[in-house]
């Protein structure tokens, strides 16, 4: 009934699967292989309840609806919805507390030898079995961002100022571009720490460097 708020529940539950599965000792015998499925997991689970909320910011709502019915067939999400899916994304999806994890917890993230598919985890370093939780994030992070960077979603928030009663309340693209700046680039609550998944979306966000030529 409530996408977004499915959306949010989604985001809690993988932040309480793996403060589940840091506290939970595993048996003796038992395959380290689970913590990383898991952690694989929960990053499933912020990547697409980022993509479903960000279905909210420039969407449509389609009603099938004849003349006569007192409704319009085409109206733009309200815009206090699209400002909480913005500010979930904001704080579930890029904020740099969202993806924490003891050291001694990613030592431990092994690959399960006996499956071929762990082979190919998008999660492994080229060349090795390491896992690298900075580009599984980042997988994660670029598929949202990617989408409210798109042009049809730029587009659907110009047209939606002629569309609301009131423009002064429409959702402003410059406000949609400056959260997304402020996410990666902001520091973290103060401290001056950045934690090393920050700069690799702040290189995502800026863009690719153009090269010199040779002259």
């Amino acid at each position: 009934a409530d996408p977004l708020a499915y959306a949010a529940r989604r985001l809690a539950l993988a932040q309480e699967l793996w403060e589940r599965w840091e506290a939970r000792p595993l048996k003796p015998g038992e395959s380290y292989a689970s913590l990383r499925r898991n952690v694989t997991r929960g990053i499933t689970q912020v990547r697409e309840s980022g993509l479903l909320a960000a279905r909210h910011i420039g969407g449509i709502s389609v009603l099938r609806d004849a003349a006569g019915s007192g409704r319009t067939p085409m109206n733009p999400v309200a815009m206090a919805k699209q400002r909480e899916a913005l500010k979930l994304i904001e704080t579930g999806v890029f904020a740099a507390d969202s993806f924490r994890f003891k050291p001694d917890f990613l030592r431990s993230l092994s690959t399960d030898f006996a499956d071929r598919h762990d082979a190919y985890d998008v999660g492994i370093a080229p060349g090795g079995l390491d896992y690298s939780l900075p580009m599984q994030v980042l997988a994660a992070q670029r598929a949202v961002l990617d989408r409210l960077m798109s042009d049809s979603v730029a587009q659907r928030l110009l047209d939606a100022e002629g569309k609301v009663d009131d423009p002064s309340h429409a959702l402003q693209l410059a406000e949609v571009y400056a959260t997304l700046r402020r996410a990666p680039w902001s520091d973290p609550k103060g401290r001056g720490a950045i934690p090393r998944i920050r700069p690799t979306r702040r290189r995502e966000h800026a863009g690719p460097v153009p090269t010199a030529r040779r002259r």
